[in-house]
């Protein structure tokens, strides 16, 4: 799909490079630098934000291609002269389809990690970066209707031609757009980017603050009373609140 699942896929290449442990440092103190899990261009922190700009921008390319392909190609001739050309068409863009997803994945399934365990702040904080450009860039494309359009006609003129799989694909591509809102009126379409972008930034700080260096965090009472919970979850996690450390008397 263009866009992704709640949950990550993590390649087995990936899982591979994990053996060694080499994710834990991303360089030798006595020879040359090493690659981030020995992969090729992540040599420093900034590299997820090099490697986020190239996955965009083929990205780009791709859709531009892709929509090109498809606007221009006339497939009702085709279907009337009864040729075999719409098919080599229709896969050609089915490839661009899976390109698209695939450039996006392998930095943002590679980002989704490293926020997540390794053990520097900047190689944490530079793939959380790329995760949330990444991700919101992902819900810019699930919501355009250019895009969406290319897709229900590969998929209506490649109901009789695709295989199983193929078929299965396109199909799945369109109806995650349409359950990302792409029927909805532009305003509201903006409206759930902007909203899914939210969630993964409070998502990436609840997660930091549970890898901070620091124990306690302090909750007022007010902020719970004013989030209108049913009083008795709102007793419950008052009990779980840690209370403010005691001054030291001097």
């Amino acid at each position: 799909r263009i866009g992704r699942n709640i949950h990550h896929i993590v390649r087995p290449s990936t899982l591979t490079g994990l053996n060694n442990l080499s994710f834990l440092s991303s360089h030798s103190h006595s020879g040359p630098v090493t690659p981030l899990l020995n992969l090729s261009g992540y040599t420093t922190p900034a590299s997820f934000l090099t490697q986020t700009n190239v996955a965009i921008s083929q990205c780009v390319s791709l859709r531009s291609d892709l929509l090109r392909s498809v606007n221009s190609f006339d497939f009702d001739a085709v279907r009337v002269n009864q040729t075999n050309e719409t098919y080599p068409n229709l896969i050609l863009n089915l490839h661009r389809l899976d390109s698209i997803s695939n450039a996006i994945c392998s930095v943002i399934d590679l980002a989704e990690l490293i926020r997540n365990v390794h053990k520097s702040p900047e190689w944490r904080e530079k793939a959380n970066e790329s995760f949330s450009v990444l991700y919101a860039f992902i819900s810019e494309l699930n919501t355009d209707v250019e895009l969406y359009n290319a897709v229900k006609k590969i998929e209506e003129h490649g109901l009789h031609k695709f295989d199983y799989e193929e078929s299965r694909m396109i199909k799945l591509l369109r109806t995650e757009f349409e359950s990302d809102g792409i029927h909805l009126p532009d305003a509201d379409r903006s409206d759930i980017v902007g909203l899914k972008n939210e969630l993964v930034d409070l998502e990436s700080e609840f997660q930091n603050n549970i890898i901070s260096s620091r124990n306690i965090y302090s909750v007022p009472s007010k902020s719970l009373t004013a989030l209108n919970f049913d009083p008795t979850v709102l007793s419950q996690l008052r009990s779980h609140l840690t209370p403010p450390p005691t001054p030291r008397k001097r």
